[in-house]
């Protein structure tokens, strides 16, 4: 039995912040594609599987909150933030996310925040399962 390798979206207009993002998700050993709108993203999801959502919260268009918000509780999510301004920013959306994560951060702990995005939710959705068959 081979391991599980999560495989990931990422949605970002920034094609320097999806090479960065997607050149450490490679090196962990994730599988990723990327879109840089709603539409693409969705479309995407349609045709493939994903285990985590990795997203901006500040887009031009808000279309990584919008893509949040429709797959809320379907897939862990990752918001990115930009600086202490972009923490705060993020406490908004915490009901729609499973982890928060800095842009500086990206290199040193991604594949961290991934990782504890994907085990936090498959937790969460366990909990749920669990109290509706005690119930």
């Amino acid at each position: 039995m081979g391991v599980h390798r999560l495989n990931v979206l990422i949605l970002n207009e920034d094609p320097n912040l999806i090479n960065k993002i997607s050149c450490t998700l490679q090196d962990q050993g994730f599988d990723m594609k990327w879109a840089t709108t709603y539409a693409e993203a969705k479309k995407l999801m349609k045709s493939d599987r994903f285990d985590v959502l990795i997203t901006d919260i500040t887009m031009p268009e808000d279309d990584g909150i919008k893509l949040s918000k429709s797959v809320c509780g379907q897939i862990p999510i990752v918001l990115l933030t930009a600086g202490s301004g972009g923490e705060v920013l993020a406490r908004k959306f915490e009901d729609i996310c499973d982890c928060f994560l800095d842009k500086g951060d990206i290199v040193s702990r991604l594949g961290q925040a991934t990782w504890k995005a994907f085990k936090r939710f498959k937790i969460d959705r366990e909990i749920v399962r669990d109290l509706k068959l005690a119930a």
